[in-house]
């Protein structure tokens, strides 16, 4: 049987309208929603607090390198330090994520954690003691997606994400009755998820992303290297006139290469990215259907007269209630709104996201 999804704001029985005025993203407590905290977006947060959390992201980095540095081969001393440092469980406690009606994923396993310390040590030529490197690692070893991403940030940032909830319990009344320790052991007191037994942690809007930060990063570079003449130069070099000729993946890979190989034109790319303004997803216009779509089906739910509907209908009127139900919301309350963005008139469809909408209508009719 289908839980109902429940918002945070829903069991503090906080206005949502205040949430939305302090900019915090208002989760599911007992469901992930498909989003990812995208540390490009960090240093640009409208939160002094997170703003600042970026540069303990790169110290944490910096103080990798120097390990990767000393380290001779993979099982000394130096690497062992290094591997504990890239220990990044799943991060449940901002209900973000791939999980699929529940909060609870699988974090970042072993055999990833070596792949982003050997992904390092093979560029550890190219970074100059520069942490931003890292900012590139979705570029450099294939499976390390926003999901991991999202953990790795968000584990790295704890105390910081932690000091952004007690800080927004303040101002929003909130007393926290969970005795919880941070990542570095200090000692939070933080509000308790009954659904699944651990604290809850909040997040600014402003720091999440729909996308996979690799498909960001890919797309970002590709469009770079076209317009970048730094850039244009070294790919060139590779793919000469067949430019125009070669397939959006070709160049890709061509582009992926030359990040892992040639130095100045990693340096290049780094120096971009570190220039580069990237927009966190519009929870307002939701144009994916990653957040909505339970207001929408509750408002669906309350339109729809199932009361005309009973055991004793044939499937052939049955459907014809169903069809002229359908038939009222599009027709009368603008419903085929959901199905495109507000860019509709360009014809681009919205994801089949609101499946899991009609999904939850359809449970919760009993």
């Amino acid at each position: 049987m289908s839980v109902k999804p429940i918002k945070f704001s829903e069991h503090f029985k906080i206005d949502k309208t205040k949430l939305f005025e302090l900019k915090v993203f208002d989760p599911f407590l007992n469901r992930d929603t498909q989003l990812f905290v995208d540390l490009l977006l960090l240093k640009d947060s409208a939160s002094k607090i997170i703003r600042e959390a970026f540069s303990r992201y790169n110290s944490f980095f910096a103080d990798l390198l120097k390990l990767l540095k000393v380290s001779q081969q993979v099982g000394d001393k130096s690497w062992r330090a290094a591997k504990r440092m890239v220990n990044f469980p799943e991060y449940k406690y901002t209900c973000i994520g791939y999980g699929t009606g529940t909060i609870n994923g699988v974090g970042s396993g072993a055999v990833l954690n070596d792949k982003i310390l050997i992904s390092a040590k093979e560029i550890i030529t190219f970074a100059q003691n520069d942490p931003s490197i890292f900012l590139l690692l979705p570029l450099l070893e294939e499976g390390i997606g926003a999901d991991i991403i999202s953990d790795m940030t968000q584990n790295i940032i704890d105390d910081y994400i932690c000091d952004y909830t007690i800080d927004i319990m303040n101002k929003l009344g909130i007393k926290g009755t969970y005795k919880h320790y941070s990542r570095s052991n200090t000692l939070y007191y933080l509000p308790y998820n009954p659904f699944h037994k651990c604290p809850i942690k909040l997040l600014p809007r402003d720091i999440l992303s729909n996308l996979p930060l690799a498909e960001t990063i890919d797309s970002w570079l590709l469009e770079l290297s076209q317009k970048n003449e730094v850039l244009r130069s070294h790919v060139n070099g590779l793919i000469g006139i067949k430019w125009l000729e070669t397939t959006k993946s070709q160049k890709k890979e061509t582009i992926l290469q030359l990040v892992k190989k040639d130095k100045n034109f990693f340096l290049s790319v780094l120096e971009a990215l570190q220039k580069e303004t990237f927009e966190s997803y519009d929870l307002e216009k939701d144009v994916e259907g990653l957040y909505r779509w339970f207001d929408d089906s509750e408002v669906v739910s309350k339109i729809i007269d199932r009361g005309n509907v009973s055991d004793n209908l044939s499937l052939f009127e049955t459907i014809g209630i169903i069809i002229s139900d359908f038939k009222n919301l599009i027709e009368e309350h603008e419903f085929w709104r959901l199905f495109w963005t507000d860019l509709y008139r360009k014809r681009k469809h919205v994801k089949e996201f609101y499946s899991q909408m009609l999904f939850y209508m359809v449970s919760s009719a009993g």
